[in-house]
C-alpha cells in the first residue's frame, strides 16, 4: 500500500504532466504546426485537459479514495473510445450501464 507521502507525489506529478502537455501544445502552435495535420499537437491539448481533471478529482489524502474499484475499468473504456473513435457512441452508453452495475448491484462485502 502507498503512503500519504507517495499519493501526494503521484498527485503533483500528474499535475505536472497536465501542464506539460498544454506547454508542449502551446509551443507546437506558436511553431505553425497545423493541427489537423499533426497528430501530436492535436492529442496534446485533450491529453491535458484529461489529466488536468484528473488532477483536480484526486483527494489530497489517500485516506478517502472510494473510486479506486472503477479507475481500470473507466481507463479500459477511455483507451477502447480513443482507439476506436466509431464505436464511441456505442461504447460510452454501455459503459455507463457496466460501471452502475458493478457499483451498486453487486453486493456489498461481508464483514466478518
Amino acid at each position: 500500500m502507498s503512503s500519504p507521502d507517495d499519493f501526494a507525489l503521484k498527485r503533483q506529478l500528474v499535475a505536472v504532466l497536465a501542464v506539460g502537455c498544454f506547454v508542449a501544445a502551446g509551443i507546437l502552435w506558436a511553431l505553425g504546426a497545423d493541427p489537423r495535420g499533426n497528430p501530436v499537437l492535436a492529442s496534446l491539448p485533450r491529453l491535458g485537459i484529461v489529466l488536468g481533471t484528473l488532477w483536480y478529482a484526486l483527494p489530497k489524502t489517500a485516506t478517502n479514495f472510494v473510486w479506486s474499484r472503477v479507475l481500470t475499468p473507466v481507463l479500459i473504456v477511455v483507451g477502447l473510445m480513443a482507439l476506436l473513435r466509431r464505436a464511441a457512441w456505442w461504447i460510452l452508453p454501455a459503459a455507463i450501464v457496466v460501471s452502475v452495475a458493478l457499483v451498486f448491484i453487486r453486493p456489498k462485502p461481508r464483514t466478518r
